[in-house]
């Protein structure tokens, strides 16, 4: 609580995906009070498939200081091609190394569960990420928000920000 009685302002993140890790970052940096919830036992769960980076995406992560690890594990995508059934070749287009030359970040495509661990792994602050809780209820008040979670427990905050993609 500040001196008046009030809490600091805080944010409660549903779903700790690419968004909800991703939305923890610049919350850390703001010095705003926050926690991410997610349903998950397991934050690097298999599943998904791959995030293409167009350069506002590598933009972001390169300001996070995420970018280096993040061009690490890929190779620049450089072409594009569309094949027909039987693989006859129907266009080639140079547009990922026009958008590299272009905006100064390459395309780059990054298996989703390798992206969540970059994100997670440089949280400054992990002990925000509560896995293994989901969202039961939502109750909206005049200044503040509360979730109600499966197992009983309750977060109140200032705003909600839903980051489960998938639920």
């Amino acid at each position: 609580m500040d001196t008046d009685g009030k809490r600091p302002f805080k944010a409660i993140v549903v779903g700790e995906g690419i968004a909800g890790l991703l939305m923890s970052h610049p919350l850390h940096r703001a010095g705003v009070d926050h926690v991410v919830f997610e349903r998950r036992k397991n934050i690097v769960a298999q599943e998904g498939a791959s995030f293409g980076f167009w350069p506002h995406a590598a933009r972001i992560m390169d300001q996070l200081g995420l970018w280096i690890e993040i061009q690490g594990l890929c190779t620049p995508m450089k072409t594009s091609e569309h094949r027909a059934c039987d693989g006859t070749l129907l266009q080639k287009t140079q547009i990922f190394k026009d958008i590299g030359s272009r905006h100064g970040y390459d395309f780059l495509v990054i298996e989703r569960q390798q992206l969540i661990k970059i994100l997670y792994d440089n949280l400054p602050d992990r002990n925000r990420v509560l896995q293994g809780k989901s969202l039961s209820s939502v109750i909206h008040k005049n200044d503040s928000v509360r979730v109600i979670l499966d197992d009983g427990s309750q977060e109140e905050g200032d705003i909600l920000v839903g980051c489960d993609c998938v639920n």
